[in-house]
């Protein structure tokens, strides 16, 4: 597990996170942007609690998980791949935005990608 407390840095890169109960752990981490990981076959892709907000969560790939990202404070959710969206599947859903659960009608991906796109 990655492990991830207070402000790690203004721009954290955590490359390959794979095969964990939880892929990262945010605990009273805010204000940091996590950019182009990949979070693949863990229990949770990223997990994030206790005062952990104004994160920013961008061009990430969630495939595997059994669940992909749960959020129980207020981070922002951009442009990241979940392989269980529904946009995926169906082109007329594709409006829809991808809902992060933990906190009910909080946490969105409002912007998920279609296809996995690796340009970092």
């Amino acid at each position: 597990m990655n492990y991830l407390m207070g402000r790690i840095s203004k721009k954290a890169l955590i490359l390959g996170i794979d095969r964990n109960d939880e892929g990262a752990l945010f605990y009273s981490a805010s204000e940091n942007s996590i950019k182009n990981n990949d979070f693949v076959n863990n229990g949770v892709g990223a997990s994030i609690w206790s005062s952990s907000k104004g994160n920013k969560l961008f061009s990430n790939i969630f495939m595997g998980n059994h669940e992909n990202a749960y959020d129980k404070c207020w981070n922002k959710w951009k442009n990241n791949y979940w392989d269980n969206w529904a946009g995926l599947d169906n082109p007329m859903m594709r409006w829809k935005p991808y809902n992060i659960p933990g906190r009910i009608l909080l946490n969105f991906d409002w912007y998920p990608e279609n296809s996995i796109n690796k340009d970092i």
